[in-house]
C-alpha cells in the first residue's frame, strides 16, 4: 500500500514541477490535475476555501479529489497533516486528524493504477468518530456502499 501512495505523490510532484513553483512535498497527496485552469482552482479553493470535516459527521460526501499539506495544530503546535477533501459538488473539506489522514492514504493507494489516482465521479464515504479509552476522539472515512 505505501508503495502504490508514493507513486501517486511522485506523480503529483513531477505534475507541479511542470506548473510554476507549486510543489507537493514528497509524502504528501495531490490527487488534481494542475496542469489545467479547473485543477488549479481546485487546489486553491481546497487550500483557501474549506470548511471543517467535523461538521458533516454522518452524511454521504462524495469524494473527487485529495490534498494534503504539512499542518501546524494550533492548540499544542505540533505538526500534523492537514487534509483537503474536494467534493464532487466543488466544495471542499478540511481535517487535520490523523485518523482521516490514514482513510485518504488507503483511499489513494486502492484506486491508484499506472501512477494515477482516479476516483472516477467521486467515492461515497461518511466520516465516523469514536471515542477512546484515553478520551481523544479517532476519526476515520468509511465507504458507503449503494
Amino acid at each position: 500500500m505505501a508503495e502504490e501512495i508514493i507513486k501517486a505523490n511522485e506523480n503529483a510532484m513531477t505534475k507541479a514541477e511542470n506548473n510554476a513553483d507549486f510543489e507537493i512535498p514528497r509524502g504528501y497527496i495531490c490527487t488534481v490535475d494542475i496542469s489545467t485552469m479547473d485543477g488549479k482552482l481546485d487546489v486553491m479553493n481546497a487550500l483557501n476555501g474549506s470548511t471543517a470535516l467535523a461538521e458533516h459527521e454522518g452524511e454521504t460526501l462524495l469524494v473527487k479529489n485529495i490534498v494534503t499539506t504539512q499542518g501546524v495544530r494550533s492548540r499544542t503546535g505540533e505538526t500534523c497533516t492537514n487534509t483537503h477533501l474536494i467534493l464532487a459538488d466543488g466544495s471542499c473539506l478540511f481535517s487535520q486528524s490523523d485518523g482521516v489522514k490514514r482513510s485518504v492514504e488507503v483511499l489513494v493507494a486502492l484506486f491508484t493504477i499506472n501512477g494515477v489516482c482516479d476516483f472516477g465521479d467521486g467515492i461515497p464515504v461518511k466520516l465516523h468518530s469514536q471515542i477512546l479509552p484515553n478520551g481523544n476522539t479517532l476519526k476515520t472515512l468509511v465507504p458507503v456502499r449503494g
